[in-house]
């Protein structure tokens, strides 16, 4: 059993992608209702311009994801790799993964997922070198928390959630690489 390359394959079908987009769409209205009802909403333009660039990218990656290859076990794991840099995004730009959104450990987290991408083009992003990077990122995202935060707080939960995440995701990568 090796490891091939992922070749184009078929496109994501019609009642998935419509569910992918409609899902989208409706996280998206959330913030813009409560904008429309609630006086005291925060966001300005720039954020709704924001969210929409960042909602259209995960649908466009969840999408590429899928098109990567035909085992079941990649495109799960592609979407949550996609959903878990998506939402580790989010809540750095939003108020900081470690401490609030200016602590400049929190480029660390931008790195380590651009290391990922750039990572995954260079391999052409076959499974089980998306299983390692997956790994890479458990490892990487403990190892910030340890330099920047002491042992205790919101934090760590969080961070721990993650790194199971990218754990589980690493071994759906790797199921999918011995298929």
């Amino acid at each position: 059993m090796t490891d091939h390359a992922p070749a184009a394959r078929t496109a994501m079908p019609l009642p998935l992608r419509l569910a992918l987009w409609g899902s989208l769409l409706a996280i998206f209205m959330i913030p813009t209702i409560a904008k429309a009802t609630y006086a005291g909403m925060p966001w300005t333009v720039g954020d709704f311009v924001f969210a929409a660039v960042a909602l259209g990218m995960l649908g466009v990656l969840i999408e590429f994801g899928y098109r990567l290859s035909d085992s079941w076990s990649y495109r799960m794991a592609a979407t949550g790799a996609a959903l878990g840099a998506f939402l580790l995004v989010w809540i750095n730009l939003a108020v900081g993964f470690i401490g609030d959104e200016g602590n400049p450990l929190n480029l660390a987290y931008f790195a380590m997922l651009a290391i990922v991408l750039i990572g995954g083009a260079l391999f052409r992003f076959r499974a089980a070198q998306m299983a390692a990077l997956m790994l890479f990122c458990a490892v990487t995202q403990l190892a910030i928390l340890l330099v920047g935060q002491p042992p205790m707080g919101f934090e760590w939960g969080a961070t721990g959630v993650f790194c199971v995440g990218w754990l589980a995701l690493a071994g759906l990568f790797r199921n999918a690489s011995q298929s």
